[in-house]
């Protein structure tokens, strides 16, 4: 098997990857052959799994609207923290009525 060194890694870079190995239970080198396969090795879609993981997904979140400004919000935090933090159910629907599709 082949080495690899790589020079000058940032600091929140090297943060961030420290971060997902952790949570995935891996070795920091791991979790760096793992983004690399990620993002080098080309995986074919099945199709069908993909709806249905899509379908899930719809299913799972059905009884959580939130409104567009609330997802753009949420994205826009998500950009720039490493966590959004959301106000309850209850007060978010009290706070758009109507809004919730």
């Amino acid at each position: 098997m082949a080495t690899v060194t790589v020079k000058n890694i940032p600091d929140e870079l090297y943060e961030r990857l420290k971060s997902a190995a952790e949570i995935n239970r891996r070795s920091i080198n791991s979790e760096i052959i793992m983004c690399i396969e990620n993002n080098v090795i080309s995986r074919r879609i099945n199709i069908d799994e993909a709806l249905e993981n899509a379908r899930q997904l719809r299913r799972l979140t059905a009884g959580h609207p939130i409104t567009h400004e609330e997802f753009n919000q949420a994205q826009s935090e998500g950009m720039n923290t490493d966590r959004v933090t959301a106000a309850p159910l209850s007060t978010r629907a009290e706070a758009s009525p109507g809004h919730g599709h």
